[in-house]
């Protein structure tokens, strides 16, 4: 079984040759691009990094970072004018060797209604 495999492979490097084959065979990276820093602006109690993202069928969750220890709490409505609903969740952190990350903040609000805009506001704040 060994022989007939090794057969068959040194058949398949032999007429490889007699094939012309669309390979690229180098590739020159282009230089990085410039790095871009961004200032913070902004307390320490300041929303960074929030995502939004659904949650089952009539819920969203809601979650940032901040660099200080900060209440969770979201407060959202139908129009900028009536944010009339609020939610509360939790805040976590977690550390890597000499690295500490800033508070993670999570908070699902609902239920929500279908086939309609919410309007909502982060409060990392006293």
């Amino acid at each position: 079984m060994g022989f007939r495999s090794l057969n068959s492979l040194v058949f398949l490097f032999l007429i490889s040759g007699f094939f012309k084959f669309n390979v690229v065979y180098s590739y020159t990276r282009p230089p990085p691009g410039e790095i871009i820093f961004t200032e913070h602006v902004g307390t320490d109690e300041f929303p960074q990094q929030v995502h939004i993202s659904k949650v089952g069928k009539d819920r969203m969750r809601i979650s940032w970072i901040t660099k200080r220890s900060t209440p969770s709490v979201v407060y959202y409505g139908l129009t900028q004018s009536t944010i009339n609903l609020n939610a509360t969740g939790n805040v976590d952190s977690y550390k890597y060797l000499r690295y500490r990350s800033g508070d993670i903040h999570d908070v699902v609000i609902g239920p929500l209604q279908p086939n309609t805009v919410y309007h909502y506001q982060v409060c990392s704040c006293w």
